[in-house]
């Protein structure tokens, strides 16, 4: 190993019959139940062997930085330099020099050593010079008087819901600095995880086979996943900072911009990082294949719950996220079924928590619909004026999202109305005329996102917003673009395949609904080609879908019909639920037959026999 690796990977160095105990706790569950908190609770992914040996590497994982966070703590608590530590580890180097000049390798020079691997030699070797118990407390060790001994946390795990087991979790974690204390708090939460999970037998031998089968590629792979969802975390723990000081409707202070600064260069260093582990080809083809078969199992997840999250969907959400916590409004506009609605939906139940208040633009929307209006009661045979507030004022109150769908479908008199609106604040007081003036004050996690379709011809009612109604957006007018928009003509359309591969697996992530993978792709294929021609996409490859005379017109090729995502999603679902009496073609066939436009039935039939359907069609 050069010095280099050294540096960068100190921990390898260390003696396994040394190594923590507490680093083996994961395996062992596999093998055996404990208890589980009374709140614990997983997901139906974490219920498969791959979920339980992520959840075991995150496990892991952590165990590996309290390690190692600990012994910075230490030394930062003694006020020990790396002089003295180099010192206090000599022994142990000039140990390791002795095996390694056995085996011809080079000596270790400790003045090249990476600091937490010192720190480890330091105290192993004051371990070695010292074996008296610390009598339960975490006590400076004697006789160096320099090192604490590191902390058994797997003994002070809340193991039950119990107040004792709680409180003494509490106590023990706030001895330490926050860095610290967050990490043990993912420990309770992954080891309450692991106890639910280890009451499954069956799951616990699928889970040793996997550990004597093909432990490698699992851990890789469970380690780039774990990867993805700390920096999820870290996404969360930003848009919270946001939302606080939001909710305060202050500015955000010098120290928060620099602890998010700090939290996105961790996301950056995390992204990295994240495959560090894949060491070989092999290993790489096989640790591709498990992870496209659990982000396969999640994408199945997303689906039900409304939205498979490409790229372009990850972009928008990190970008709106700071401002929206903020409480200000966003607009995002788009192509028809290009999961607008669905984005704004899934925002507001993961990001906010809540299930947000809804409306539907169109052209007789009024007031009373939005605000609310006064309703008789019968109170004890005495007929009383009570107001029953609408959606808007359901917001407010309840500190909710408020999402307007299809907003340039309302009629212009009353977007004035929504003028003052999208101008409010959590904090801020708002007047409900409906309700005789009475006054409400804005509760945090209110906030307004909108949905637009693209102005044309082809989406009847719809009004352009104007410039000043526009404004009230900000910087946050959003345009989501069709899946794979940057893709080119013949090259794979990796989210449109994404969304339909959700589509039609089961949540196993075995593909159903007999349908080929070849038959799957060249569908895929169309769909994308109808989007661009649609879209205006005049690129090379799109325009042979496009006259001369529509060239000439800049107008899209397609003027009304489209096999957009929710399209291609309702044409697959409705050949995987019809149990073989509907083939891929001949649902096809029925959706072309359905479209009103003869010009576009034209272009739809020859970009869809292109790729394969239809052939037996004139």
């Amino acid at each position: 190993m050069s010095e280099e690796e050294l540096n960068t990977q100190p921990d390898q160095l260390l003696d396994p019959s040394r190594r923590l105990e507490s680093t083996s706790v994961p395996y062992r569950y596999s093998k055996e139940a404990f208890a589980a908190p009374e709140k614990a609770s997983v997901t139906e992914f974490e219920r498969t062997p791959e979920g339980y040996t992520e959840i075991e590497w995150q496990y892991r994982d952590i165990q590996h930085a309290l390690a190692l966070d600990f012994d910075q703590y230490a030394l930062s608590k003694m006020g020990l330099t790396r002089e003295q530590i180099e010192q206090e580890a000599q022994a142990q180097i000039d140990h390791m020099n002795e095996s390694r000049k056995s085996v011809g390798a080079e000596p270790i020079d400790p003045t090249k050593i990476n600091g937490n691997f010192l720190i480890h030699l330091a105290h192993e070797q004051s371990s070695t010079e010292d074996t008296e118990a610390s009598s339960g407390q975490d006590k400076l060790k004697q006789p160096s008087g320099r090192y604490l001994e590191r902390p058994k946390w797997q003994d002070y795990l809340p193991t039950d819901g119990s107040e004792e087991a709680l409180r003494k979790w509490e106590d023990f974690k706030s001895q330490y600095p926050e860095p610290i204390q967050i990490n043990l708090e993912e420990l309770s939460v992954l080891d309450g995880k692991l106890r639910i999970l280890s009451e499954d037998q069956q799951l616990r031998e699928a889970v040793s086979n996997i550990h004597g089968e093909r432990l490698d590629v699992m851990r890789a792979a469970s380690a780039y996943m774990g990867a993805d969802r700390k920096i999820e975390v870290l996404s969360r723990k930003i848009a919270d900072m946001y939302k606080a000081a939001g909710a305060s409707g202050r500015s955000l202070t010098a120290a928060e911009q620099r602890h998010i600064a700090s939290l996105s260069d961790r996301q950056i260093h995390i992204r990295q990082t994240r495959g560090e582990r894949i060491t070989s080809p092999e290993l790489l083809t096989q640790v591709k294949a498990e992870l496209r078969k659990r982000k396969t199992i999640e994408n199945r997840r997303d689906f039900e719950r409304g939205i498979v999250l490409t790229d372009q969907m990850h972009v928008i959400i990190n970008e709106l996220i700071p401002s929206l916590a903020q409480g200000r409004p966003a607009l995002l506009v788009g192509e028809t079924g290009g999961a607008k609605t669905a984005l704004a939906e899934y925002i507001s139940r993961e990001y906010f928590g809540v299930e947000p208040e809804f409306i539907s633009g169109y052209g007789d929307v009024n007031s009373y619909q939005v605000m609310g209006k006064m309703n008789l009661k019968n109170d004890d045979g005495t007929p009383v004026s009570d107001f029953v507030p609408g959606p808007v004022i359901r917001a407010m109150e309840a500190g909710k999202p408020l999402i307007i769908d299809e907003i340039n479908a309302m009629p212009p008199e009353f977007l004035k109305r929504l003028n003052k609106i999208l101008q409010l604040k959590p904090g801020d007081v708002f007047t409900v005329q409906e309700d005789s003036g009475r006054e409400v004050t804005i509760k945090p996690g209110f906030v307004i996102i909108a949905t637009a379709n693209e102005k044309s011809k082809r989406y009847k009612g719809l009004e352009d917003l104007s410039v000043e109604f526009q404004n009230r957006f900000g910087a946050n007018v959003i345009r989501v673009k069709y899946p794979d928009s940057d893709v080119v003509y013949g090259q794979a359309p990796v989210e449109n395949t994404t969304i339909a591969v959700a589509a039609l697996t089961d949540r196993s992530g075995n593909l159903v609904g007999g349908i080929d993978v070849s038959q799957l792709e060249a569908f895929v294929r169309a769909c994308h080609v109808t989007q661009q021609v649609f879209s205006g996409n005049f690129g090379k490859g799109f325009d042979m879908y496009v006259t001369t005379e529509q060239l000439t017109d800049s107008k899209p090729g397609l003027d009304e019909a489209v096999l957009a995502p929710r399209t291609m999603v309702a044409l697959l679902e409705k050949v995987r639920y019809s149990n073989g009496q509907v083939t891929l073609d001949q649902a096809i066939t029925r959706f072309v037959s359905g479209i009103k436009s003869q010009s576009d039935r034209r272009t739809m039939t020859t970009i869809l026999q292109g790729n394969g359907f239809m052939q037996n069609q004139g």
